[in-house]
């Protein structure tokens, strides 16, 4: 896949920034792709915190792509690279029962 943009900058530079930013996330919803991961710090700097709420925010997107239908939770693990349907639902329930 190739993209190619052109931007004209016109009057100000703050503006066409804006611009930017904002054709960026449209194309990122054009694509699929969903928000960007959190990328800031906590506050607390708990990385065991961060990771989950980092492993909240794929289970998210994956379900937003997959839907919640029949064979969902199939296309789910495989999104999320689990080898088989069986082991993400195991380590879905290990993580859920936390």
């Amino acid at each position: 896949m190739s993209i190619e943009i052109t931007i004209k900058l016109e009057g100000d530079i703050l503006d066409a920034l804006e611009d930017v930013k904002t054709a960026t996330s449209q194309i990122q919803t054009q694509l699929g792709l969903g928000k960007p991961a959190n990328t800031k710090f906590r506050s607390d700097m708990n990385v065991k915190k961060a990771i989950e709420d980092l492993t909240e925010a794929y289970l998210e997107e994956a379900k937003r792509r997959c839907g919640d239908g029949h064979g969902s939770q199939t296309a789910r693990s495989k999104l999320l690279g689990f080898p088989s349907y069986q082991s993400f639902a195991y380590w879905e329930k290990r993580r859920r029962s936390k």
